[in-house]
């Protein structure tokens, strides 16, 4: 149950009309301080605030407390946010303030206003069901129970944009026309999620009215048309009896069935009474006022939305200060008359829109008890028109002042690459990024608040739509330039903060999210969505804004991050990696994660999208992690996470998962995919997260979203996420799924998340041409968000490396048929590196690294498979038998490969292909034309000599077996390796790479530890994690590709309380000298101190054991070359005869 309890009830509501005048815009032109600036670029402006519509008024004494001086000199400006509440972008949208029509009288300033919710008479689809009619609708602005104006002085005083004549004929004027009225009491959000509150809710059998007021009602006019709009959950389908103003029930108010489930609130019914008054005669009552009674017979759960009424009234003002009309059935130069108190003075202005007021020329009526009047335009029977009719010597409603506003002119900003929208506590550091982007990224950024696109778009008054339209203000200056929006901030699941103390307090912290709003889905978890994708939506939209059938002009992304701590974690994450971009090798690999169950549905829809994956990048290696293939035991698949980690390790562009999911933990079956997955596993390149499941990042849960921690992960986790808010389906998540690895994979120039996020919008629009299933499938897409930095930029590979011999046989004219190869035998390989064009790349000189894979192996699915469900199957291929690096000359490279015997012969073999030029250009290539077959050798050739160990230790060169270490070491290990390479993960049992200690299981995921340099040779660096006090031996192994196995053990004492040192560097940013001081205890002589500098990538940049401290490091790297810009981090470590001693790592950053 909401804290708060707001009940309204509005009648002097009206049209947002589709009919814009053009004078109000002319005049705001003119008014312009100059070509493209805002009117809030200076002079002085006082914001305030209404929250009911109809006349205001503020009293020259106000205005002087506010600090104007010359009261007669103030002037309204703005306009109600509702009125853009059918989101559609168009020409008509005001682009900054336009003056609002006022009048001066008795020493105060009146004018007219809107508040948060606007009535029209709406001929046209009805809010629920196929079904069409007029009636009066309710347009609302769902971010703030409230609109804002402006004050200024600044601007000459504006009376009314135009003014509408005494028509020439003014006998027989029409004394009739219409009234609008509503009810809607706000009390409950049903399942958090937003948009639209209910009611007081019934209890069982309980009964309740509600009472309407409806000034003027003529009973010989027409038919009341009654709209009612109810939430409900019930069990089976059912009509409710609702009874009218006549007093006659009736049971029009159908209930389809909405049992109550985990997925679906309420859903929505509508009761649409259009009978003639004959058959419900309604006489009018002595004090205007009606009654509708709703009687729940047993729904389970029942609330009234809101209920509206169309009467047709008399003109008739007396008793009444104010009122509004509205007008159908308009001829140009007709007479309209009002009947008022004989001594009033009546004004009239027509409300020709919301942009547009116009005061209306009066006369009085010969017998002089009313006002005689005209409108402009003409109308039919179902156009409407309205005018406000008030007498200017009452008393009307005051203002709330929200103070003076700072100057500011976002219409004259310079068009940016990419707009941050940030919460106003956020501000320093979205500063902050921006600078990271402007730095390490070279593009334009510019930030703001939402409080200041607010104040020059929509108004003053929270709306997304003033973000829309900013965007398209840029775009449309420089399409080619303007590309994204970042928001930073939380979403919450309230817009307006209803529910919570401090609504102001809520608008600092969080950045609104747009909501379903429909009727027909807002209350269901299945069918509605929370998309920021709305805001980059830039096209006109003409007559209608229809959000499934719209394409996103530019990519948006949010950081949604509720604390400094978690944001400074995200931004130093993003500087990390613009500052040291990984190797585009990581576009050569995609990790792809399945839940079991749904008749193996989730493991065939990862199969679907690895399919594409090849399809678009050949080279690319699918990694599958199914569940429903590998073993689960004591609750863990460890094989699964075993190859998650490696792949993690090694590096990856994108990691999907597709199941299920519970609050704040993905996949928790059998621990596939969990937070502790990226918590306890570092990585040095965060890939793109991918969760098609269930309610990732939904702002209703009370705990930390998935998605949120990934992206604050401190050495892991993603870069970026997409993920949903919703509960989702998997037959509607594959369509997204599948245009998300198309676009990540597809390898075009320019790449970004927010590219990708973007295209695959659009792709599924284009890809679903039928309304009913583009509906489905697009409400299920807009669930999910790119959650991180949408400039995150993708690996680009322009070049591609093409295999053209192996062995004697010409692999390119070989077409489908593949070329045999004998296992344990040398292979020659011959290829080339080709540029974009597919043409000789003669300038390139670098490295190949030449990577064969086992042949594909069917998988029988195992786990939760329902019994008569058909046996499913999946391929794996990525195990790699066989590496090695070929050096490439001019474009060229030739050389040999030791090629194992297979343990499973198949179709073919696939041989993946990455190289690097010196300079740092990129390819990439891969061929299925080879096929690896039994070549009688043995699994192993005994004349082959093993690798060589040439350095093993633990933490630092100096070790001597049986040191004592601390309580966390580390190993390293450097290989010589000739062509036979080296092979961390062989398929045979016992020839894995493996570390143990004290003749325990192997250390998990070590695979992932090795690496390969640019001179043959090879690199472990492994943790052993946290070890207890005593003596210990480690045993490290390794097999190269032909079967031959070495080994090494070591010996060490783990003491965890060692020698306490600590590091320093001197203040940041360094530009030309970093100073690195080390601190150890008096009583301690250091016989060897090493001095690691390591760049955000991990790699060492400097490695010294012969530093003395202070140690003043000039930036250069071992190389002698300057090191370039960024984020590092130094470590030391320190032996004191058998005593060791590390330091923390220190982080700090470079910039010239």
């Amino acid at each position: 149950m909401m804290t708060a309890h707001v009940k309204r009830t509005y009648q002097f509501v009206k049209q947002l009309c589709l009919t814009v005048a053009v004078a109000a815009f002319v005049a705001l032109d003119m008014l312009s301080a100059e070509p493209g600036a805002s009117l809030l670029a200076s002079g002085h402006w006082v914001k305030i605030r209404v929250s009911e519509s109809g006349m205001h008024q503020i009293s020259d004494d106000e205005l002087r407390a506010m600090g104007f001086v010359n009261p007669e000199q103030v002037s309204v400006f703005g306009f109600p946010a509702a009125a853009m509440a059918d989101y559609r972008l168009y020409d008509g949208i005001p682009s900054d303030l336009p003056p609002v029509t006022s009048m001066r009288r008795n020493g105060k300033l009146l004018f007219y206003a809107e508040g948060p919710v606007m009535l029209d008479v709406f001929s046209g689809k009805l809010p629920t069901g196929p079904n069409s009619g007029l009636y009066t609708r309710q347009r609302r602005n769902f971010y703030a129970d409230y609109s804002t104006y402006f004050l200024s002085d600044s601007q000459p005083a504006v009376s009314g944009s135009e003014t509408v004549p005494l028509p020439d004929d003014t006998q027989n004027p029409v004394m009739t026309s219409w009234g609008m009225e509503m009810f809607e009491e706000e009390v409950i959000n049903v399942g958090k999620m937003g948009a639209r509150y209910l009611g007081t809710p019934f209890s069982s059998r309980n009964r309740q009215e509600f009472r309407l007021s409806m000034p003027g009602y003529d009973p010989d006019g027409g038919v009341v048309k009654f709209l009612l709009l109810v939430g409900h959950r019930l069990n089976k389908s059912r009509s409710q009896q609702v009874t009218l103003p006549s007093g006659k029930p009736v049971t029009s108010l159908y209930m389809s069935q909405h049992s109550a489930s985990d997925y679906d609130w309420y859903g929505q019914a509508l009761l649409m009474n259009d009978n003639n008054t004959a058959a419900y005669p309604l006489g009018r009552t002595e004090d205007d006022i009606y009654t509708v009674t709703i009687e729940n017979t047993d729904a389970e759960f029942l609330a009234v939305d809101y209920l509206t009424a169309l009467y047709p009234r008399h003109n008739d003002l007396r008793g009444l200060h104010q009122s509004v009309f509205a007008f159908n059935n308009v001829s140009a130069g007709g007479c309209f008359g009002l009947t008022t108190d004989s001594d009033a003075r009546i004004e009239v202005w027509q409300i020709v829109s919301p942009y547009d007021i116009r005061p209306a020329v009066t006369a009085p009526t010969p017998d002089g008890d009313g006002v005689i009047f005209g409108l402009d335009g003409a109308y039919g029977a179902l156009d409407y028109t309205y005018a406000v009719a008030f007498n200017p010597d009452s008393e009307y409603p005051g203002v709330e002042c929200l103070g003076e506003v700072t100057s500011q002119n976002l219409h004259s900003m310079p068009v940016p690459h990419m707009l941050i929208v940030t919460a106003p506590g956020f501000l320093s550091r979205a500063e902050r990024l921006a600078d990271i982007h402007r730095r390490l990224s070279g593009i334009d950024v510019a930030v703001v608040t939402p409080e200041q696109v607010y104040n020059e778009f929509s108004s003053g008054t929270p709306s997304l739509m003033a973000v829309r339209s900013m965007a398209r203000m840029l775009h449309d200056r420089d399409p080619r330039k303007f590309r994204s929006i970042l928001f930073i901030g939380p979403a919450h699941w309230d817009n307006r903060y209803l529910t919570e103390a401090d609504p102001e307090a809520c608008r600092r912290k969080y950045v609104p999210m747009f909501m379903c709003e429909d009727h027909e889905r807002a209350g269901l978890k299945t069918q509605s969505y929370q998309t920021d994708a709305f805001v980059g939506m830039l096209a006109d939209d003409g007559d209608a804004f229809n959000i499934f059938d719209t394409d996103m002009t530019i990519g948006v992304g949010r950081i949604s991050v509720d604390t400094e701590l978690h944001l400074d974690a995200y931004i130093h994450k993003v500087e990390k990696y613009l500052s040291a971009l990984p190797s585009a090798e990581i576009k050569n690999t995609a990790l792809l994660t399945s839940d079991q169950g749904d008749q193996s549905g989730h493991m065939e829809d990862a199969d679907m999208m690895a399919d594409i994956i090849q399809s678009v990048s050949p080279s690319t290696t699918v990694v599958k992690c199914h569940l429903s293939v590998y073993p689960v035991y004591n609750d863990i698949a460890e094989m699964i996470r075993s190859k998650e980690i490696d792949v993690l390790k090694q590096g990856t562009a994108m990691m999907l998962f597709t199941g299920h999911s519970v609050t704040g933990l993905v996949m928790s079956r059998a621990h596939v995919w969990d937070m502790e997955l990226f918590e306890q596993n570092s990585c040095d390149f965060p890939p793109l997260a991918v969760l098609l499941t269930c309610s990732a990042a939904d702002p209703g849960h009370r705990c930390t979203t998935m998605a949120d921690q990934l992206l604050t992960v401190g050495n892991g986790g993603a870069m970026g996420v997409v993920a949903s808010c919703r509960t989702v389906y998997k037959e509607e998540n594959i369509h997204l799924g599948k245009e998300l690895v198309r676009n990540l994979y597809n390898n075009a120039q320019g790449t970004t998340y927010g590219t990708v996020m973007r295209d695959s919008h659009n792709g599924m629009i284009a890809a679903l041409p039928g309304a009913s299933q583009r509906r489905r499938a697009m409400a299920n897409r807009l669930a999910f968000n790119l959650y991180g930095d949408p400039e995150i930029p993708l690996p680009h590979i322009p070049r591609s490396v093409v295999l053209k011999k192996a062995g004697e046989a010409d692999v390119t004219a070989s077409g489908d048929t593949p070329v045999m190869v004998e296992g344990g035998t040398r292979l020659a390989l011959e290829g080339e590196v080709n540029d974009a064009d597919g043409v000789l790349d003669a300038g390139f000189n670098g490295t190949v690294k030449v990577s064969i894979y086992e042949a594909p192996r069917v998988m029988l699915a195992v786990n939760k498979v329902a019994s008569g469900d058909e046996p499913a199957y999946t391929s794996l291929d990525n195990t790699v038998v066989a590496s090695k690096y070929f050096d490439v000359t001019g474009g060229r490279f030739i050389g040999e490969i030791y090629v194992p015997e297979p343990l499973v012969e198949g179709e073919f073999n696939r041989v993946q292909f990455y190289a690097e030029s010196a300079d740092g250009l990129t390819a990439a290539g891969s061929c299925g034309n080879i096929r690896i077959i039994a070549g009688g050798h043995g699994g192993s050739s005994p004349d082959v000599q093993p690798p060589v160990i040439s350095e093993i230790y633990l933490d630092l060169p100096a070790f001597a077996d049986g040191d004592v270490v601390g309580a966390s070491p580390r190993l390293y290990v450097r290989l010589d390796a000739d062509e036979y390479g080296i092979q961390p993960s062989y398929p045979v049992v016992g020839k894995d790479m493996t570390v143990t200690i004290d003749g325990g299981s192997p250390l998990p995921h070590v695979a992932g530890c090795l690496s390969g340099l640019a001179d043959g040779t090879y690199a472990v660096e492994c943790p052993l994690g946290v070890l207890p006090d005593g003596r210990h031996t480690l045993e490290f192994r390794i097999s190269n590709t032909a079967g031959q196995t070495t080994h090494a053990s070591l010996n060490f004492v783990v003491v965890s309380t060692l020698v306490g040192t600590s590091l320093d560097v001197n203040a940041e940013p360094c530009s030309g000298m970093a100073t690195v001081s080390l601190s150890v205890p008096e009583n301690i002589t250091a016989d060897e101190v090493r001095l690691v500098i390591r760049d955000s990538a991990g790699n060492a940049v400097l490695d010294r054991s012969d530093s003395s401290f202070p140690f003043d490091w000039d930036l250069s790297a071992t190389d002698g070359l300057k090191v370039p810009r960024g984020v590092y981090s130094a470590q030391a470590w320190l032996r004191a005869g058998r005593q060791y001693g590390a330091t923390p790592p220190v982080e700090f950053v470079i910039h010239y």
